[in-house]
């Protein structure tokens, strides 16, 4: 009896035969790999015939008469060559530079659909404002106020962010940024503490400040 050969691994035009699978009819039958993407049960037949050399992807795929998008731009992207792969729907994949330098394969029909117009960096650069608008906010009508606001009534001290604790009989300081309470040391002399406190001012609100103050509108000028 002939022993029967082992095909696993071995490739055949896209295909590449990945494992053997249950006959059918006492046929020998291979699961294979497409380029594309897709799997699909083939005979041994069919595959070392030559006949069959594709998941029937290569059908789909564009003539030699399609149109060449190299040095084409799409937004920001601008296509650099042709990669020889198709996707699952056997749609050429193109290999394109965006205008931020990065290289990524695209699918030629969100190309020319405007489904893809960048690598990604648009959308981030949206996102990106989005929040420089909500920190500007922020600054503007939140902590920029918090930070000229007077020293509370009931601070005996008369330094902002500064408490005596009677029970350990020293002075506490403390600054909240971003509602965050940040705890900077119990001090012995009020002017330890206003001095801790000071130096934390400089270098958690003063950034904030500078932008307010740069951004502030003249005296006499009209809004």
């Amino acid at each position: 009896m002939r022993k029967s050969i082992d095909i696993t691994g071995q490739r055949f035009g896209r295909l590449i035969a990945i494992k053997e699978v249950e006959r059918k009819n006492a046929i020998r039958r291979y699961l294979c790999h497409c380029d594309c993407g897709n799997e699909k049960v083939l005979t041994v037949k069919e595959l070392r015939s030559g006949h069959t050399k594709s998941c029937g992807c290569l059908r789909n795929r564009p003539s030699k008469n399609r149109k060449n998008l190299i040095g084409v731009k799409f937004g920001r992207l601008t296509v650099i060559s042709e990669t020889n792969k198709l996707d699952k729907n056997g749609r050429l994949i193109w290999h394109c530079r965006c205008a931020c330098g990065t290289e990524l394969d695209v699918i030629g029909h969100d190309l020319t659909t405007g489904n893809t117009t960048s690598c990604g960096c648009k959308a981030q650069e949206h996102r990106n404002k989005i929040n420089d608008f909500k920190e500007a906010h922020r600054v503007e009508n939140v902590l920029v106020p918090t930070l000229k606001r007077k020293i509370r009534v009931d601070n005996k001290t008369g330094v902002k962010g500064v408490y005596f604790n009677k029970r350990q009989q020293r002075y506490v300081a403390r600054i909240q940024i971003k509602n965050k309470n940040i705890y900077l040391g119990t001090f012995s002399k009020l002017e330890d503490a206003a001095t801790a406190r000071k130096a934390a001012e400089e270098k958690y609100f003063k950034p904030y400040l500078d932008v307010d103050k740069n951004n502030a509108t003249p005296k006499g000028d009209k809004k």
